[in-house]
C-alpha cells in the first residue's frame, strides 16, 4: 500500500501540475476582467438601469476527494476551477469576498442576511471596531452594507465580490428578488457576482432558468474552463510520454483505448480521467510483486533488511512467485529460442540479495527502454507535424481523419513497438523533400535533441553530433549530391526510430512496471445496476451467502451448490419468477393467484419440515364422547377458519410489498387502459 501511495501521489502531483499550467492562461483572463468591471471602459452609457457585472465560470472538479484515497495528508491547494478563480481574484488585499451557499439562501431574508453580514462582520473577525450610522438597521437590510461601505477608509475596498456556490441548486425565485435588492443600491456598492456552474455553456442554464427582467439586471460573461480531447491529450502526452519526467508505472494501450472510450461516451472531465488513472494503479498494485516497483528494498530502509526480510518463512510464497517471475524469459521475438532450462539453473545457487540486485538492473533496462520510446515517440510526432506542413502523411491514412483515434492509436503502437510503417514512411518523405524542406526538418530535429533534459542529451549525444553535421553540409552540398544527403538522413531517421520505438514487453520483468494489455476493470467505474439487481433476483440466497460469509462462494473444484427450490426464495424473487413467465402485459389478479399457488407449496412444505425436527408425536387422548366432542370439533374448525382467513390476509400483505418493489426498482409500467393489468419492462433475460 505504501508502494501504491507513493507512485500515485507523484502521478496526482504531475498531473496536478500540468492541468494548474493549461488553466493558468484562462485564470489570468478572468481575473483581469473580473477586476476591471466596474471601470467606465467596461460598461454601457445611457442604459435604463445599471447592471452588475456577473461572471458564469463553467468549470469542473479536475481534483476530486476521491483522488486522496490511501493518500495522507492530502496534497495542498485548491481542488476545482472554482477554487483557483477565486484564490486568484480575491487575492489583492483591497478586494472583499462573499461565499454564498444553496443552503444560506432558502429565502430572501436569510440570503440578504448571509450577505450583508458577511461583509460587515469583516472588522470584526479582524479586530477592527467601527460605528456607523446603520447599526440600528435590521441585518438583513442592504442599506446596512451601504453605510458600512461608505464608511470604509479610501480604497480599502474597491469591489465586493459575491460567489455563488453550486449555483444550479438555488431558489430561482429567491435569486431574482436578490438581484433586484443589490441592483438598487449597485451604484453605490461595487458588486461583482461570480456563478458556479457545473452544467455546460450551452444550452444556458442561466437563460432557460431565470426570466428577461432578472436577466436585464445583470452583464452575464461566459467563462469555461479549458476542457476537451487536446487538455486529455496534454495529460497523457505530459505525463506518461514527457522526457522529464518518469511515472512509477506505465499504463498500456487497452487503458488508453478505455479512456478515449469513455471520454467520448460517458463523461469528458478531468475528473474522470484522474479516476480511471487511480483505479489503474489501484488494480495494478494488487499484484504482490508490484512492491518492486520503486525500489527492491520490501518497505525497509535498506537492501540487508530486504534480504533479512525475504529469509523469513512467511516470505517464501513470494521468494517463491519472485524466482518463478525472473526464470521467465522476456516476451521478445526471439525468446522461444532462449533454453529455459539454462536461464533457471543459475538461481539455485545465488542469494536473495543477488536476486535482488538483478530486479534493480531489469528496472534500469526498463527505465531505460521506456526513455527511448518516449524519445522515439516525440521524434516521430514532431517530424509527422513537419511533414505534414509540407503536404506528406506519414502514416498513410486517407479520409476524414478521427483525431482523438489516431492519437490513442498512435501512442499504443508506441507501446507496442508497431510503427515499423510510420518510422518508413517517415524516412522516404525525407529522402524526397527539397532543399528548404530538408534544412526546416533538421532545423527541428536539431532542436528537438538540443531541449532533452540533460541527462537524456548526454545520452544521446551521437545522434545530435550526426544531426549538426548534417545540417552543416547542407549549407554546401553540391546539387548532384543532395539526393545522397537526404538518402542518408531518411535511412538514419528509420533506422534510430527502429531502435527507439520496441515493445516495453521485450524487457525482463516488465508486468511490475507496466500494465501491458491487462484490460481496464471497467466494472468498477462502470457498473451494470440492470444486470446485478436482475442476478440478484434470480439467485438471492447466492448474493445472501456471501454477504454472510464472502468465503462461502469459494468452492473447491468439483463441488457444486444445489439451486433452491422456488418456494425456498423471497418474496420478490418468487414474484419476479412468475413475471417473467407472463406476457407483455400481466393481469395482476392471476399474478396473484401464481404468487398465492407459491405460497402455498411453501406453507406445506415449512409445516412438513418443522414436524420432522420435531420428531413423532405422542398419541392424543380420546376428546370424549357426545355433545362435548362435537364441540370440541366445532371449535377447532372455527380456529382453522380464523387461521385461513389471517393467512389469506398475510398473502396479499406480502404481494403487495413485493410488488411495490418491482415497481420501485422500474420492472413494471402502470398503464391507463386497464386497471387491472400492468406492463412489462424487462424481456431479455437469460436465467
Amino acid at each position: 500500500m505504501d508502494v501504491y501511495r507513493a507512485a500515485w501521489k507523484d502521478c496526482l502531483a504531475r498531473v496536478q501540475s500540468i492541468i494548474e499550467e493549461l488553466h493558468s492562461p484562462r485564470l489570468q483572463e478572468i481575473t483581469e476582467q473580473v477586476h476591471s468591471a466596474h471601470l467606465p471602459s467596461r460598461t454601457l452609457s445611457n442604459l435604463p438601469h445599471p447592471e452588475i457585472p456577473t461572471f458564469c465560470v463553467h468549470g469542473e472538479h479536475y481534483l476530486s476527494k476521491t483522488m486522496f484515497i490511501y493518500q495522507s495528508p492530502p496534497p495542498s491547494g485548491p481542488l476545482t476551477y472554482l477554487d483557483d478563480v477565486t484564490t486568484k481574484v480575491l487575492e489583492p488585499p483591497n478586494v472583499s469576498g462573499c461565499h454564498l451557499y444553496p443552503s444560506d439562501c432558502t429565502n430572501i431574508t436569510a440570503a440578504m442576511k448571509s450577505l450583508v453580514s458577511t461583509f460587515t462582520q469583516r472588522d470584526v473577525a479582524e479586530g477592527v471596531s467601527r460605528k456607523w450610522p446603520s447599526a440600528s438597521l435590521a441585518s438583513y437590510d442592504i442599506h446596512t452594507l451601504v453605510s458600512w461601505y461608505e464608511h470604509l477608509e479610501e480604497d480599502e475596498c474597491s469591489q465586493l465580490i459575491v460567489i455563488f456556490h453550486q449555483f444550479e441548486q438555488f431558489e430561482s425565485s429567491v435569486l431574482e428578488d436578490f438581484f433586484y435588492i443589490c441592483s438598487l443600491v449597485v451604484s453605490k456598492l461595487p458588486f461583482v457576482f461570480i456563478f458556479s456552474m457545473s452544467s455546460p455553456p450551452t444550452p444556458s442554464y442561466l437563460h432557460a432558468t431565470y426570466s428577461r427582467d432578472a436577466l436585464t439586471l445583470l452583464r452575464v460573461k461566459t467563462m469555461v474552463a479549458p476542457q476537451g480531447w487536446s487538455l486529455v491529450k496534454a495529460v497523457l502526452e505530459q505525463t506518461f510520454f514527457a522526457l522529464d519526467f518518469e511515472p512509477d508505472i506505465m499504463i498500456g494501450p487497452p487503458v488508453l483505448e478505455y479512456i478515449l472510450d469513455y471520454f467520448k461516451r460517458y463523461n469528458s472531465s478531468n475528473d474522470a480521467i484522474l479516476t480511471i488513472l487511480q483505479l489503474t494503479f489501484m488494480k495494478h498494485f494488487d499484484e504482490p510483486l508490484t512492491i518492486l516497483a520503486r525500489d527492491s528494498f520490501l518497505s525497509t530502509e535498506s537492501l540487508a533488511e530486504a534480504d533479512a526480510k525475504l529469509s523469513e518463512p512467511p516470505s517464501f510464497p513470494f521468494l517463491d512467485s519472485l524466482l518463478s517471475r525472473v526464470a521467465l524469459p522476456p516476451l521478445s521475438s526471439g525468446s522461444l529460442d532462449v533454453d529455459v532450462s539454462d536461464h533457471e539453473s543459475d538461481w539455485p545457487d545465488r542469494s536473495i540479495a543477488t536476486l535482488l540486485e538483478s530486479v534493480d538492473a531489469a528496472r534500469a533496462r526498463f527505465r531505460a527502454r521506456s526513455r527511448g520510446v518516449k524519445i522515439g515517440y516525440r521524434l516521430l510526432n514532431l517530424v509527422k507535424g513537419v511533414l505534414a506542413e509540407m503536404g506528406y502523411r506519414v502514416d498513410g491514412k486517407k479520409g476524414k481523419a478521427d483525431a482523438e483515434g489516431e492519437d490513442i492509436e498512435f501512442m499504443g503502437r508506441a507501446l507496442r513497438g508497431r510503427l515499423a510503417r510510420e518510422n518508413k514512411n517517415a524516412g522516404a518523405a525525407v529522402k524526397e523533400l527539397s532543399w528548404a524542406d530538408a534544412q526546416r526538418l533538421l532545423a527541428a530535429i536539431h532542436q528537438f535533441f538540443q531541449e532533452l533534459p540533460p541527462h537524456l542529451r548526454a545520452a544521446e549525444a551521437k545522434a545530435r553530433v550526426k544531426v549538426v553535421s548534417w545540417n552543416s553540409q547542407l549549407q554546401r552540398v553540391e546539387e548532384e549530391l543532395f539526393p545522397e544527403l537526404t538518402e542518408a538522413i531518411g535511412d538514419w531517421l528509420t533506422g534510430f526510430l527502429d531502435e527507439k520505438l520496441k515493445s516495453l514487453e521485450e524487457c525482463s520483468l516488465w508486468d511490475i512496471w507496466y500494465t501491458g494489455s491487462t484490460p481496464f476493470p471497467s466494472e468498477l467505474l462502470n457498473p451494470s445496476p440492470r444486470a446485478s439487481i436482475i442476478s440478484a433476483l434470480l439467485h438471492p440466497h447466492e448474493y445472501a451467502r456471501f454477504q454472510a460469509d464472502p468465503e462461502s462462494l469459494e468452492l473447491e473444484i468439483g463441488e457444486t451448490q444445489d439451486a433452491p427450490m422456488l418456494w425456498e426464495l423471497p418474496d420478490t424473487s418468487i414474484l419476479f419468477r412468475r413475471y417473467l413467465e407472463g406476457g407483455k402485459m400481466l393481469n395482476v389478479y392471476d399474478w396473484y393467484e401464481a404468487f398465492a399457488l407459491e405460497l402455498e407449496t411453501q406453507r406445506k412444505e415449512m409445516r412438513k419440515r418443522l414436524a420432522a425436527e420435531a420428531g413423532p408425536s405422542t398419541p392424543k387422548k380420546n376428546k370424549g364422547k357426545g355433545k362435548a366432542r362435537e364441540l370440541d370439533e366445532q371449535m377447532e374448525m372455527d380456529g382453522e377458519d380464523d387461521d385461513e382467513e389471517q393467512w389469506r390476509m398475510q398473502i396479499q400483505a406480502r404481494f403487495i410489498r413485493a410488488l411495490h418493489e418491482l415497481d420501485y426498482a422500474g420492472f413494471i409500467k402502470h398503464t391507463g387502459r386497464k386497471a387491472d393489468h400492468v406492463l412489462r419492462t424487462v424481456f431479455d433475460v437469460l436465467d
